[in-house]
């Protein structure tokens, strides 16, 4: 499906040492796509407004210093730091 198409764009991308950013429509989708994508990829950072503000800042710290390879969250993910 088109998750799949969308896992193998990202490992790709990964595969030259970037990052990649996932957006999900809604909050309660991205426990499930987290699930996906992590079981594909070594480092996977969540970012969503439901977490607490220390979760968030530990999240954009390890998205800062290049230890993810994919950013999954809702539409704030968008201004990670990747």
């Amino acid at each position: 499906g088109k998750t799949e198409v969308y896992l193998q764009a990202i490992e790709h991308v990964v595969g030259f040492g970037r990052q990649a950013i996932v957006l999900v429509p809604e909050i309660s989708l991205t426990p499930q796509t987290v699930r996906r994508f992590r079981a594909r990829f070594d480092s996977v950072a969540v970012l969503h407004s439901h977490q607490t503000t220390v979760e968030r800042h530990h999240q954009w710290q390890r998205i800062a210093r290049g230890e993810v390879q994919v950013v999954v969250g809702a539409r704030s993910a968008i201004f990670a730091p990747t």
